[in-house]
C-alpha cells in the first residue's frame, strides 16, 4: 500500500513540476498569455500603436513610414513603404515597465549608407531597488535599398539607479556622430567622464566596437 501511495505522489509531483516549468518558461520567453495558430504565428491579445509618422529613408523624395507598437508587453518598431504596406519589422529588448521609444536620429554615415538612432528606454523596476536603464539601436540602409534595412543593438546611454538607504546613482552618456580617424564613415560614440564607446559602421548591418 506504501508503495502505491509512493508511485501517485510522485506521478502528481512530476505532473506538477513540468507545468511549473513550462509555465517559467513562458514568463522568460514573453511567451505568456498568447496563442499560436497552426502556421506558427503568434496570436497577441491586445495591441496599441503610435501614429505612422514619415519619413524619406532612401533620398527619393518619397516618404516612408515608421511607427512604435506593443503588443502584449513587447515593444515593436515597423517600417512601411509609400502604399502603408509594412516591409521591415524589429522587436526590442525591454528590461521592465513603462519601456518605450520617444527619439529617432536620422543621419548620413558615409557617401552610401544612413543610420537612424533609436533611442529606446527599456524600463523601469522597483522590486528591490529602483534601477531604469535607455539603450541605442543603430538601424542602418545602405545604397538608399530598402531591402537592406537592418538593425543593432547598441549601447547604454542612460543607466540610473536608487539603492537604500537613500543612495542614487545615475550615468547620462553623451551621444555624437564624428569621423576620427578621416576615412569619410562617422563613428557614432557615448561618452559619459572618461568612459568612451566607439561603433564604426563596417557595412551591411555589422558594427565595430571599441
Amino acid at each position: 500500500m506504501k508503495l502505491a501511495y509512493l508511485f501517485i505522489i510522485l506521478l502528481f509531483a512530476t505532473t506538477i513540476s513540468a507545468q511549473d516549468e513550462r509555465d517559467f518558461r513562458s514568463v522568460f520567453t514573453g511567451n505568456i498569455g498568447k496563442k499560436v495558430d497552426r502556421q506558427g504565428d503568434v496570436k497577441y491579445k491586445w495591441k496599441v500603436n503610435t501614429p505612422f509618422y514619415q519619413l524619406d529613408l532612401t533620398g527619393d523624395n518619397i516618404e516612408e513610414s515608421i511607427g512604435f507598437e506593443k503588443k502584449d508587453g513587447e515593444d515593436w518598431i515597423h517600417f512601411l513603404d509609400l502604399l502603408k504596406r509594412p516591409f521591415k519589422s524589429f522587436r526590442f529588448d525591454p528590461k521592465g515597465g513603462d519601456s518605450r521609444l520617444y527619439k529617432i536620429q536620422m543621419r548620413k554615415i558615409s557617401s552610401t549608407s544612413k543610420v537612424l538612432i533609436l533611442y529606446y528606454f527599456e524600463g523601469k523596476t522597483k522590486a528591490v531597488d529602483y534601477i531604469s536603464t535607455a539603450r541605442l539601436y543603430f538601424v542602418t540602409i545602405d545604397n538608399n535599398m530598402l531591402s537592406t534595412i537592418k538593425i543593432y543593438k547598441g549601447p547604454y546611454y542612460l543607466y540610473e539607479k536608487e539603492e537604500h538607504p537613500e543612495h542614487y546613482h545615475r550615468r547620462r552618456f553623451q551621444v555624437g556622430i564624428y569621423d576620427f580617424n578621416k576615412d569619410g564613415i562617422k563613428e557614432i560614440y557615448t561618452k559619459y567622464h572618461k568612459i568612451v564607446r566607439v561603433f564604426t559602421y563596417r557595412g551591411n548591418g555589422k558594427w565595430l566596437t571599441r
